[in-house]
């Protein structure tokens, strides 16, 4: 489960783990990847080869 950070709730759909963003049906245009572990720099990396503008913090 997501981390919860309150200017972000987890109820918004927008916010997942990485396993919600494996299960995405279509290529965000913009994503923000918060953590730059291995888990989160590997999404990034595949969201941003697949065309989505990535930002990681």
């Amino acid at each position: 489960q997501a981390t919860e950070i309150p200017v972000f709730p987890n109820d918004d759909p927008r916010v997942m783990d990485s396993t919600g963003a494996l299960a995405l049906e279509d290529v965000p245009k913009r994503l923000l990847v918060i953590g730059g572990g291995i888990i989160g720099l590997e999404m990034a990396t595949v969201y941003q080869a697949l065309g989505s503008k990535v930002t990681v913090v």
